[in-house]
């Protein structure tokens, strides 16, 4: 009976497995299976052999693999090598002996190859156990909790470091793992191991650090995905229903900052320099193909301008002569880099136990930046002394509901909490400080109260007699009076 190719079931020209090929391919048809590869349905079992073999061009399909993933299929194969033949030991020892454990069938006289595995792996700095003596007195795998063990067809025995770099190693990896059992057999037996074991434990620790970079790397995606539908919304609204003429440098800064807004303090501007502004332009150009165009103007510096495909070419020309001259884009960035600066104050909040000078701290400073801003809107080029001090209040109180805010009340400097509680105290109205509040002035009633009680709190806690701000002198006696006149209302005296 002619055999037939594993893969494609044809008959000609067949080439027959040998030992080497066999085991590639099983081992190849065993990776695509886990991984979920082209030809992972293909099975290939030893007692097929005598009816099937191979094409060269459909071996190749099966076991040449992606460079990318040569690391991986090596650790692999260690793995399912040793699964492999762990299981075959123990189901030939059950036949002989089912008492006797698996790892104690091996011949005294076999010799170790473990040095050849020491200068693959560059443990040097180990010594090899060659004879029965581990067996003997129990001494185990730190991993698998066997004395001896196949890899492939080489017996491996056990290694004892003769130094602590390498239980350090291992204690760091477990320790990283959160593996407890092998913490507690560093502590309490005698420390050897397979190399293959300490490999494929290594490997372990090296796959963790790598999906731990590839989380991080997904975060970063998301944020671009957020910004981009930001950007696409934009430009689905502004450019295809108003027929507004964008500079692609406009909308480029504009996520730019979407990246800050959506980062949330994790990102900063040095981690989003890299990104150009031409792949911002290739993405537009993949989702909206030909309803939008991208093209030099004709304008100064012949900068990219971004406009609806089918757009009149008397309303192109209007709205670009109008974006040339507006020069809108400006304001925008400043407003960005201003919003920025805000989104990056060091905050500092309130200690739990608040007092006055606190509140007239504040929970944070007001950048330079936006006191600067503020204070050439409002000044003028003009630069003058003239009543200075009362420009500074006005320019600080602009500042402060700026910040206020923008941070939607998250971060509030000394304006929004000494005026909330100064109102409180002067009229007492729930009614003056929402209103104040709504209008992001101050802050609210409800945050009034707990800190006027906390003070209070932080006040009973201080012995002393005098007040803070008194100095008691000799010769001088302090009165306290309650006073609590209300027109038209009597109170009784406490």
């Amino acid at each position: 009976m002619a055999k037939k190719c594993f893969l494609c079931g044809s008959d000609g020209e067949i080439i027959d497995f040998n030992d080497e090929t066999f085991k590639n391919c099983v081992l190849k048809l065993a990776f695509r299976k886990k991984k979920h590869f082209k030809y992972n349905f293909v099975e290939l079992p030893s007692a097929s052999l005598q009816f099937v073999g191979y094409h060269t061009t459909c071996y190749k399909k099966v076991t040449v693999l992606n460079k990318k993933y040569n690391e991986e299929f090596l650790n692999f194969s260690v793995e399912y090598t040793e699964h492999n033949n762990v299981s075959t030991t123990e189901e030939k020892s059950k036949q002989l002996n089912p008492s006797v454990d698996s790892c104690a069938t091996v011949a005294e006289n076999e010799t170790s190859n473990v040095e050849d595995l020491a200068q693959t792996s560059g443990d040097s700095d180990t010594e090899q156990s060659t004879s029965t003596a581990s067996t003997s007195s129990r001494i185990i795998c730190l991993f698998c909790d066997h004395s001896q063990k196949r890899c492939g067809k080489k017996l491996v025995n056990l290694t004892v470091p003769n130094d602590d770099k390498v239980p350090l190693q291992i204690k760091n990896i477990a320790q990283n793992f959160g593996d407890s059992v092998i913490l507690s057999k560093l502590q309490h037996q005698t420390i050897a191991y397979h190399l293959p074991c300490y490999a494929v434990y290594q490997s372990k620790n090296k796959r963790s650090t790598e999906e731990s970079t590839h989380s991080n790397y997904s975060k970063y995606r998301q944020l671009h995905q957020f910004a981009f539908q930001s950007i696409s919304n934009l430009i689905e609204t502004e450019i295809i229903e108003n027929n507004k003429v964008m500079y692609l440098a406009q909308l480029f800064l504009r996520y730019q900052a979407l990246l800050l807004e959506f980062g949330n303090h994790e990102i900063d501007f040095d981690d989003i320099q890299d990104y150009r502004c031409e792949t911002l332009q290739k993405k537009l150009m993949k989702k909206f193909q030909d309803r939008i165009t991208i093209e030099a103007s004709m304008g100064i510096r012949n900068k990219k301008i971004v406009y609806k495909t089918d757009m009149d070419v008397s309303v192109m020309a209007n709205n670009f002569k109008l974006l040339e001259t507006r020069n809108d884009y400006e304001f925008e960035n400043v407003a960005y880099y201003l919003r920025s600066c805000i989104k990056n104050i060091d905050a500092r909040p309130l200690s739990r136990n608040i007092t006055a000078d606190d509140v007239i701290r504040g929970e944070c400073d007001i950048p330079k930046q936006l006191i600067d801003f503020i204070r050439n809107l409002i000044e003028g080029p003009n630069f003058s002394d003239e009543d200075s001090n009362g420009l500074k209040v006005k320019i600080t109180s602009i500042c402060s509901d700026i910040i206020y805010a923008v941070t939607k009340g998250a971060c509030k400097p000394s304006k929004s909490l000494s005026l909330g509680l100064a109102v409180k105290s002067l009229t007492n109205s729930r009614q003056v400080i929402t209103i104040l509040n709504r209008y992001g002035h101050t802050i609210g009633y409800n945050l009034a109260e707990e800190l006027e009680t906390e003070m209070t709190y932080t006040s009973i806690q201080d012995n002393k007699v005098i007040p803070k701000g008194i100095t008691a002198a000799n010769g001088h006696s302090t009165h306290v009076a309650f006073d609590n006149f209300d027109e038209s209302i009597y109170d009784e005296s406490i």
